[in-house]
């Protein structure tokens, strides 16, 4: 695969989420639910792994063909697959974490899915270039076909990296203020 992986390690959950099986697995009702309880609540961790996901030419915001909005409008409806590369990526990950939790004593292991419409910064929908041809948005987010029109957000990415973008969002969104204020 290119590109990489982030992992994130994160705590166990209160007592109710442990109880649904936010971590270990659903915890039994009945006669085992106290032992088995006791064995995961505070003595779990997960680890998440995030791939940076390429662009995918299948991958897109569309207007959805039946939901409305409450004016009427077409809904936005995300249509996305993991592709090959990105799921290299997350397999890689997944390895590394198991070999990680052992290394450190663990002594179960519980694998998660992918979690649906979870985790995803929508991004490259408006594309950023100097070639109107081939992009949205020049380089400062103005879009070439509407002069005075800014679109500052992801959608001017051209990837989502496996770390959050709002850091690099709002350094955009400043330099974009500072070029419309005269000051850049």
């Amino acid at each position: 695969y290119v590109r990489g992986f982030k992992m994130q390690v994160m705590r166990s959950h209160g007592p109710a989420l442990t109880a649904l099986g936010s971590t270990a697995g659903r915890v039994p009702w009945g006669a085992a639910q106290r032992r088995r309880f006791a064995e995961v609540f505070d003595r779990t961790l997960g680890v998440s792994i995030c791939s940076d996901d390429l662009p995918e030419p299948d991958n897109r915001v569309e207007l959805h063909p039946s939901l409305v909005d409450g004016d009427g409008l077409p809904a936005p409806r995300m249509v996305y697959r993991v592709g090959a590369n990105s799921r290299a990526i997350l397999d890689a990950g997944m390895a590394r974490a198991r070999e990680l939790l052992r290394e450190a004593g663990a002594h179960e292991l519980f694998d998660m899915p992918l979690i649906r419409d979870a985790g995803f910064h929508l991004m490259g929908t408006c594309a950023m270039g100097d070639d109107p041809e081939t992009s949205v948005v020049d380089r400062w987010c103005e879009a070439h076909a509407v002069r005075g029109l800014h679109v500052i957000d992801g959608s001017a990415f051209a990837t989502a990296a496996a770390l959050n973008p709002t850091n690099t969002l709002q350094a955009l969104a400043l330099r974009v203020a500072d070029r419309i204020a005269g000051r850049a």
